[in-house]
């Protein structure tokens, strides 16, 4: 009997600090297209997850963790471990796309500086910056669409381009 009070006793302040509690982590879901001599030219999926590092009313700060695969479709496959640092800024509160949307949403901007190591060699690393200009985020969303990346090869000392197509977020905890 004791066992169960203190089960309930623990559950009852458990739940009682979850709407309060912000939403501080989660995964990532991306779609991307690069152009750039050192990598393949076909689209890539990438998987990560992400942490709130900080939080104000007018942005968020976030840090990433995860990989990224080329289409397995085509040769050469490429894998890269991906880490990245974003800061997002809050531009309205409301969107002009208000009437399609179900649930309220705010308007995003965000700038991201991220590596792409592969695993098999340190010595190829890229580091990229992307600018995302229409963030949809709904609570405990964020979706992306359009976003350039410029990718910059530290070996080879070269530039390209690349575009996220669409990327969503999701949190979690």
């Amino acid at each position: 009997m004791k066992r169960i009070y203190i089960l309930v006793l623990f559950c009852c302040f458990f739940l009682l600090a979850l709407p309060s509690a912000p939403w501080k982590g989660g995964y990532e879901i991306a779609f991307s297209g690069y152009d750039h001599e050192q990598m393949s030219d076909n689209n890539t999926f990438s998987a990560r997850l992400n942490v709130l590092l900080a939080q104000s009313p007018y942005g968020q700060a976030r840090f990433s963790v995860g990989g990224n695969l080329s289409n397995p479709r085509y040769a050469p496959v490429d894998r890269y471990i991906d880490t990245s640092l974003s800061y997002s800024l809050q531009v309205a509160r409301t969107t002009f796309l208000a009437d399609f949307l179900i649930r309220d949403a705010a308007w995003y901007m965000s700038l991201e500086a991220g590596l792409l190591i592969p695993p098999q060699t340190i010595d190829e690393t890229k580091a990229y910056l992307s600018f995302s200009p229409l963030i949809l985020y709904f609570g405990d969303k964020l979706v992306s669409v359009a976003s350039p990346i410029l990718v910059y090869d530290v070996s080879s000392q070269t530039m390209g381009w690349g575009v996220s197509l669409v990327r969503i977020t999701h949190m979690l905890w």
